[in-house]
């Protein structure tokens, strides 16, 4: 497929591909929590687990929401989900309860390789981990509120959902999920952080989405490997690999990218 049809192609199928392909990475992945709130009644306890069984229900004593404790020694209020891989983390998704919003209020979304699930209990998490984002909006009730990360914060291991000092006790997530920037066709290629290859380029193109470039690079003939701008989105097409160059550069600034 020639380059101009490969471009309209992509452009063509951007929104669409963008939906269908995006998988949230923390279903039942495992958790960590501050602290959980304890329901008497029910004899229940509302962890972090239960923020990632992938039930989105608002109504959080229906048992499918984590919901801290309103008592911290430490003040830390959070949930904290290992990813089990680093990903290069796009945005993040927290779905709330159908009450009580202002517990919520900008919330503090985090990423790190850090691993706190054994954190001792004089320590405190907050403010330790880069941040990935503070949502700025006033909270609804029953309603997923969107974190746009960094692209140029590292691929992570660990997700942090944390309440802010600000808000009201109680915070709650009925639901959290993760959403990367290796969706599309990743399985097709492998990447290598930091790396760009010099010599082999045939096209440069600039794509919003990396999966874009990747899909470029699989239907140009010849292609065999990309260079993408983490921060430019410049797209580099090579008909070459690591393998075939002599001239690759260690510069932070980009992703390359092969086929396997």
């Amino acid at each position: 497929m020639c380059l101009e049809k490969i471009t309209a192609f992509i452009s063509a199928r951007n929104s669409q591909q963008c939906a269908v392909s995006r998988r949230n990475v923390l279903l039942y992945k495992p958790t960590s929590q501050s602290s959980s709130y304890y329901e008497v009644e029910n004899n229940l306890w509302y962890n972090s687990s239960l923020a990632v069984d992938g039930d989105r229900d608002p109504n959080a004593f229906n048992g499918y929401c984590f919901i801290a404790d309103n008592v911290e020694p430490l003040s830390d209020f959070l949930v904290a989900v290992d990813m089990i891989i680093s990903y290069k983390v796009d945005y993040v998704l927290l779905w709330t309860r159908d009450s009580y919003a202002d517990c919520s209020n900008n919330f503090i979304v985090g990423l790190t390789n850090v691993n706190y699930f054994n954190q001792p209990s004089n320590q405190a998490i907050r403010g330790r981990y880069p941040i990935c984002g503070v949502y700025p909006y006033p909270i609804q009730t029953s309603a997923s509120h969107w974190v746009n990360c960094s692209s140029s914060l590292p691929a992570s291991r660990y997700v942090i959902a944390q309440q802010s000092l600000s808000a009201l006790k109680g915070f709650c997530v009925c639901e959290l999920e993760v959403f990367t920037t290796e969706e599309v066709s990743t399985n097709l290629m492998k990447r290598r952080s930091g790396l760009k290859l010099n010599g082999l380029v045939t096209s440069s193109l600039v794509f919003k989405y990396v999966q874009q470039c990747l899909m470029a690079c699989q239907q140009l003939n010849g292609c065999l490997s990309v260079n993408f701008g983490v921060d430019s989105r410049l797209c580099d097409l090579n008909a070459g690999s690591v393998h075939d160059a002599s001239s690759i550069e260690v510069n932070q600034s980009y992703d390359y990218w092969e086929i396997v």
